[in-house]
């Protein structure tokens, strides 16, 4: 026998309405006058000193000037600052009419205007007055040039400005200025470079550079309030530096996948912000847009939502005009997030109020029109498909006629439109808009989770593709429609395995890229992959604004130059991506798996297997029977929310925290088996393990609890006798299709490994009441005594350690992993980490590749489950309780792909939040495919908060079974365990004590 067993614990915070994600501070924020914006208000109506005092006049004109910047007034700004410049008048003591600040000033409303053209004229103006009477400013000047030639796309200019500021740093060091702005001047030097690392596609310096960046803001603020009055403007600088490093940092963090430690920052750069302005200007609705940008990055769309809806109020307050194209970007976010949401008529009401203000500037309007794409979808939705059709088609002409468009949003072009001619019944022409956009889709799964197409944005629009597709297909086939070398079956089958696991690619492929792989030559490789991907993205973004741009101002030789550069990017990547397939199958296939087809499938199911696949979509569900000789594939009339309904149904019977069990509803039961399995159940009759490839809200489920009969006998008052679907066939999930065949795949096992190594029960807080509650789920929060936890500044790791506070603790487990260990005879003194030992870094220096059983018994939490997590993880023990220096005490996603395993399996214990998101999908699948690259061959997971005993019984007699008969397999030694748990006693009849687990993966040796 060869085991792994992961005891995990899924919490449910998402179900426990005490979440600590509510947005209390955003609101309070939102809510609370704004005492800066009073006192500027104030400064702009005073009127000015008498002409006979031009000192006094300079001094005032620059004040209202920086009044009028910081309630985003900004062309009032340059009037006032330009006509104190032009007054050259002596500086006060706290540097007001001081040139070079007035100089500084008007390069921040320039900035903020986006005038890119007029920033990079007077850049040059600047820098050109102090070439040779003033490093330090001149040292300023040339960094400004470099942020107006890189928004202009002039990446040499860019490059040649930043490369001698670089060259002035020396002969600052030695004036002794030094003292006093050396640490400002580090962290913009600190901060450009973060910006030209992420052009050359190296994200993890380009972080490096921004926390250096931060770190010398802070050093800067401390000095500056330390030495100068309260109203010195060098004070101000300071503030506003550190405020703009949290949220550059904020922006490469999300970059990266990293939106626990963004969220943070981005929350701390919105606070400080409006401390110090104005509500209503461009610098607080970009702070409400960043935070909300990272929770539409986490799934949190109502977050989303109210974060973007009040960055929109703060534009409509301002004084931006009705036409701009930052009012515009913002309603259309609106409008996207509006339709995640189905709510469809309110989101056209924002795209026709879009609409009308753009129309207010003829001029522009004339040049860029208001057409967008999810504007189309929600013409679509409101049965305007006509209109909609026009749009898209009017759009995809429209980028086609530029110097160059994004080849994914023209992917997404031509899928909604491919949506809408499926509405419209034009099949032809409906196939070929998909046909063009769904290699690119495929192509583009994997990469680039920064931009607004990433993150969620990407998987909820290529599933809203993949729905119309499939319905397209799914006619196609049941017309027997037949193309040459075209299967409508077998692609529908590739398009539902995309679409399915997209959301866990992407977690994937992020995490991927920030972990510490064990082959040193294959993390090298993977890094330089990643980092063409992210040079090709930041390219792209850079073309498509240039692009945008009128026939004025496109630098259409820099259009071309950078076309060229991306051409030979793209090559350097397929030869990388090559050489990864060659040289590391198993991580190609992690992070770059070709969608498999039917036929893939069938070579490896063995002769007494078959699989059965699901997708379930927003009108019907589909539905893919495979042996190893045949293949069926049907739509069926199960809509989404139908499928929903009927998971909810059966899930509240699992709830085991009440006084009663639920009665469990067995019409549903009956319903699902007989709308989704028993069509095709004569396939698989005679086969013994039947692989599952559930989708959606299905993956919530253990298809054991199905019932096969509808009859009397399913309504037997023994529930122990009624016709589950597990005494017909052993049963396996598969989070993909591909996963099955990677696993199938996989080499030999090492015959020698020692027994057994456990973690379990982590000391997470020093809370008394260690006593077991009989259930395992975080729901039982809200019987912990309150608790303050330590006064923490909020940093990524503070937060995190907070968040230990929210963890109830374990004790039960303990108890289960020393039964398990004492049945595979191990060790339990030195194989069992229990409580203070339970940490992170035993786990980490550990061999677990020795062991045939490795166990966990702790909690697994999702990204954003609790503050400053970004990626699915394992909870260890508390590192502020147990001296755990080096690490946080949560082992997450990458850090699993990072370990070095050898195992038959990996048991999740886990508690299902029933949140119907998506979320759980990642948490399961997303670790399910680290461990199994780690080198675990399968996993045996939960899917509601185990009753303590009945899980021990299982799990113990599953172990004692694979013992005495090796040659079973796993699937049906699980099946064997409930059978007989069930049939203990009435009570354990019913499936919320017998079917909570299911077995991943390989289920057939």
């Amino acid at each position: 026998m060869q085991l792994i067993v992961l005891r995990l614990v899924l919490s449910c915070l998402l179900m426990f309405t005490g979440s600590v994600h509510a947005d209390d501070e955003a609101d309070d924020f939102f809510a609370r006058d704004s005492t800066a914006a009073a006192a500027l208000e104030k400064q702009i109506a005073m009127a000015p000193p008498d002409d006979n005092s031009p000192q006094e006049l300079c001094v005032f004109l620059h004040k209202r000037g920086d009044a009028y910047r910081r309630l985003g007034r900004y062309q009032q700004s340059l009037t006032d600052l330009r006509l104190a410049l032009d007054m050259k008048q002596a500086a006060s003591p706290e540097l007001w009419c001081d040139r070079w600040r007035l100089q500084g000033d008007i390069h921040g409303s320039i900035y903020s205007s986006g005038d890119w053209l007029q920033l990079a004229d007077y850049a040059l103006t600047v820098s050109d007055e102090y070439k040779n009477s003033n490093k330090w400013h001149y040292f300023s000047s040339l960094l400004w040039n470099v942020d107006a030639q890189l928004n202009l796309a002039r990446l040499r200019q860019a490059e040649e400005s930043f490369q001698r500021a670089g060259q002035l740093i020396p002969a600052l060091r030695q004036s002794r200025a030094w003292a006093t702005y050396g640490a400002n001047q580090m962290g913009r030097y600190s901060s450009y470079a973060a910006k030209m690392q992420a052009l050359r596609g190296n994200l993890v310096e380009s972080e490096r550079f921004r926390r250096q960046a931060l770190d010398y803001a802070q050093q800067f603020l401390d000095a500056t309030s330390a030495n100068r009055p309260a109203d010195h403007l060098d004070n101000r600088l300071a503030a506003n530096a550190l405020i703009q490093r949290k949220r550059q940092l904020a922006g490469i963090l999300s970059a990266q996948g990293k939106t626990g430690e963004a969220e943070i920052l981005a929350r701390q750069a919105l606070q400080q912000t409006l401390a110090r302005s104005g509500r209503n200007t461009l610098a607080v609705s970009a702070s409400y847009r960043m935070l909300g940008h990272v929770k539409l990055q986490q799934g949190q769309i109502d977050e989303a939502l109210r974060l973007q809806e009040r960055a929109l109020d703060t534009l409509l307050h301002s004084d931006t005009r009705s036409y701009s194209t930052a009012l515009s970007d913002q309603r259309a976010q609106i409008g996207f997030l509006l339709g995640v949401q189905g709510r469809w008529a309110e989101a056209l009401t924002v795209y026709e109020e879009r609409d009308q203000g753009l129309r207010s500037n003829a001029a522009q309007f004339a040049s860029s029109g208001s057409n967008n794409i999810t504007w189309a979808m929600a013409l679509l939705k409101r049965q305007r498909a006509p209109e909609a059709e026009k749009m898209l088609r009017a759009i995809i002409n429209w980028n086609l006629r530029k110097p160059f468009v994004d080849p994914l949003y023209l992917a997404y072009l031509h899928g909604y439109l491919g949506v809408v001619l499926v509405d419209a019944g034009k099949n032809d022409d409906a196939l070929a808009e998909f046909r063009e956009a769904f290699p690119v889709l495929i192509r583009q799964a994997d990469s680039d989770n920064s931009s607004e197409n990433g993150g969620f944005v990407r998987p909820y629009r290529l599933r809203l593709i993949a729905d119309g597709y499939l319905e397209l297909l799914s006619r196609m086939s049941a017309a027997r429609t037949e193309q040459t070398g075209f299967d409508p079956a077998a692609e529908a089958f590739q398009v539902a395995e995309v679409a399915r696991g997209s959301s866990v690619q992407l977690a994937i492929a992020s995490s991927a890229a920030r972990a510490s792989l064990p082959d040193a030559a294959l993390a090298d490789l993977a890094r330089r992959e990643q980092d063409t991907a992210n040079q090709i993205s930041a390219l792209n973004n850079l073309l498509i604004r240039l692009a945008s741009e009128s026939e004025s101002n496109r630098l259409d030789k820099t259009i071309a130059d950078i076309r060229k550069d991306v051409s030979q990017l793209d090559a350097q990547r397929t030869q990388l991506r090559k050489e990864l397939a060659e040289r590391f199958p198993a991580y190609a296939e992690l992070v770059l798996p070709k969608p498999p087809t039917p036929a893939s499938v069938q070579k490896v199911l063995h002769p007494n297997e078959a699989a059965v696949a699901f997708y379930v979509a927003e009108k019907q569900t589909y539905v893919w029977t495979i042996t190893p000789t045949r293949t069926a594939f049907r739509a069926v009339p199960m809509t989404r929310q139908q499928v929903d309904q009927h998971i909810a149904a059966l899930r509240r019977a699992f709830d085991l925290t009440g006084a009663a069990l639920i009665p469990f509803d067995g019409a549903a039961a009956s319903s699902l088996y007989a709308a989704l399995l028993a069509p095709d159940d004569a396939l698989w009759s005679d086969v013994r393990i039947l692989n599952v490839v559930p989708h959606g809200s299905l993956g919530q489920l253990p298809f054991a609890v199905l019932l096969t009969s509808g009859t009397a006998d399913a309504n037997a008052s023994n529930l122990a006798d009624r016709p589950w679907l597990t005494k017909k066939v052993a049963l396996a999930q598969q989070p993909s299709a591909g996963t099955l065949i990677a696993l199938r795949g996989q080499g030999r096992i090492a015959a020698q490994r020692q027994a057994f190594v456990g973690f379990g029960d982590p000391l997470f807080h020093t809370q008394t009441g260690r006593h077991a509650t009989g259930t395992r789920s975080v729901r039982n929060l809200s019987v912990l005594p309150s608790r303050t936890p330590e006064a923490l500044p909020d940093t990524d790791g503070s937060a995190l350690l907070r968040g230990f506070a929210q963890l109830p603790l374990l004790p039960d487990t303990a108890e289960e992993l020393n039964d398990i260990g004492k049945t595979l005879g191990a060790n339990p003194k030195s194989d069992i980490f229990l409580g203070k030992k339970a940490t992170e870094q035993n786990v980490k220096s550990s061999d677990l590749a020795a062991y045939r059983v490795v166990a966990f018994a702790t909690h697994g939490l999702i990204p954003g489950e609790l503050r400053g997590l970004d990626q699915p993880s394992l909870a260890m023990a508390n590192p502020a309780l147990t001296d755990d220096k080096n690490n946080d005490g949560f082992l997450t996603m990458s850090e699993v792909l990072g370990i070095k395993l050898d195992a038959d399996w990996v048991v999740l214990s886990a508690c299902n939040t029933a949140s119907g998101d998506g979320k759980n999908e990642e948490a399961v699948s997303g670790l399910g495919r680290a461990f199994f690259f780690a080198g675990s061959r399968r996993l045996l997971v939960s899917y509601w908060p185990v009753e303590t005993v009945s899980a021990r019984l299982l799990t113990t007699e599953l172990f004692k079974r694979l013992s005495g008969k090796p040659d079973e397999s796993k699937a049906e030694a699980l099946r064997h365990s409930m059978l007989q748990l069930m049939a203990m006693s009435k009570e354990y009849g019913h499936p919320a004590f017998w079917a909570p687990f299911g077995l991943i993966g390989e289920a057939g040796k």
